[in-house]
C-alpha cells in the first residue's frame, strides 16, 4: 500500500458524508462514524467550537490522517468520519500520534 493519502481517500462532498447504515463510537476525544459498507476514505470534522485556533485544528486532522493512513489496509471497506469532542480543546498540544492510533484501534476491535 502506497504511504500516500490521495484525493480518492477523502470525504469531500456534504453527500459523502451521509451515511446509512452506521455505526457510531464515541471516545473521549472523538466521535467515530463509520459506514461499513464504504471505500476506504476518511472526513474529519474538527469545529471552531471545539478548537479555535486553526493551527490547532490543522495539527489534530494531519494526526487524524496519519492514523488513518497506516490502518488503511484494515478500513479498505468502511468509510470513516472522525468528529473531535470538546475535550479535545483541552489536550489538542500534548496529543501525540500513538493517542490517535490508541483511538482508532479502540472502536476498530468493538
Amino acid at each position: 500500500m502506497a504511504a500516500t493519502f490521495p484525493k480518492s481517500a477523502r470525504l469531500l462532498k456534504s453527500r459523502d458524508f451521509k451515511f446509512s447504515p452506521y455505526k457510531r463510537f464515541r471516545s473521549d476525544l472523538f466521535t467515530f462514524i463509520v459506514a461499513p459498507e464504504g471505500s476506504g476514505r476518511l472526513g474529519v470534522s474538527i469545529s471552531k467550537k471545539t478548537l479555535k485556533r486553526a493551527t490547532a485544528r490543522n495539527r489534530v486532522r494531519r494526526l487524524i490522517r496519519e492514523s488513518f493512513r497506516l490502518q488503511r489496509g484494515r478500513l479498505m471497506k468502511s468509510d470513516v468520519h472522525v468528529i473531535g469532542q470538546p475535550r479535545l480543546g483541552e489536550v489538542w498540544s500534548t496529543l501525540k500520534q500513538r493517542d490517535v492510533q490508541e483511538q482508532f484501534e479502540k472502536w476498530m476491535v468493538c
